[in-house]
């Protein structure tokens, strides 16, 4: 079980789960997930828990190297218990073809987006909520939700801001997707392909998932709660 024993009698691991035992205040929000020995909700017919954390969120470049998606940032959510994510981004050249600009769900899926620079990270359910809230907000916005001075950049950096408290810079007086992805690349330097979780501290750093654990536990952290197909 990925670096943390299992026992197939007693149907309990053997050490608890590192995301409960860091942040004891989510039993508040998922109780029946506070025996830090069990597996998957207790529910290993319906879910795979390789991390014992929630959702996922990623923070996607375009450097503008492939058309439809020129110069284009978003985000993608895969909320905990779901067996694939959505993406959401902002648009302002959307009008013509749909008669509005502003945020859009799966939109860069159906023009073929591909990041050329990204990073992931899992969530707690507080940091969940936070991303809801704000897709939510953003949407609300209607053609508020894009603007020259609130770009696409701006949306996929709040978006990762308000949920973990990490900060990216897409430039100082005008946004620009290169900015954005040189940030991200900064950030993820040495630790490229890795998934980062937890909350920043006031130095604005944060470990990688796979040593932001517990002394003492040895949980490899990739993924979160995946729903079976």
């Amino acid at each position: 079980m990925a670096h943390r024993d299992y026992d197939p009698v007693l149907k309990r691991f053997h050490t608890p789960d590192p995301l409960f035992l860091e942040s004891p205040e989510k039993c508040l929000d998922s109780p029946h997930e506070c025996n830090l020995y069990s597996y998957a909700k207790g529910n290993p017919m319906s879910f795979v828990d390789p991390s014992g954390l929630s959702g996922i969120l990623s923070l996607n470049v375009s450097r503008g190297s492939r058309e439809k998606t020129d110069g284009h940032e978003w985000i993608n959510y895969q909320k905990d218990g779901a067996p694939k994510g959505h993406t959401f981004g902002t648009w302002g050249n959307t009008r013509e073809e749909f008669g509005s600009n502003g945020v859009f769900k799966d939109l860069e899926s159906t023009k073929g987006a591909r990041a050329d620079v990204s990073v992931k990270f899992n969530l707690t359910d507080a940091q969940e909520s936070a991303v809801k809230d704000f897709i939510n907000k953003s949407f609300e916005k209607g053609d508020g939700g894009w603007q020259v001075g609130a770009p696409c950049s701006n949306f996929a950096k709040e978006a990762v801001h308000l949920s973990t408290g990490k900060s990216f810079s897409d430039g100082t007086i005008i946004s620009t997707t290169n900015a954005l992805a040189d940030s991200v690349q900064q950030f993820t330097k040495g630790h490229e392909g890795q998934t980062f979780f937890g909350k920043f501290n006031d130095s604005g750093s944060l470990l990688p998932a796979s040593q932001n654990i517990p002394a003492g536990l040895h949980q490899k952290i990739t993924n979160s709660i995946i729903g079976s197909p």
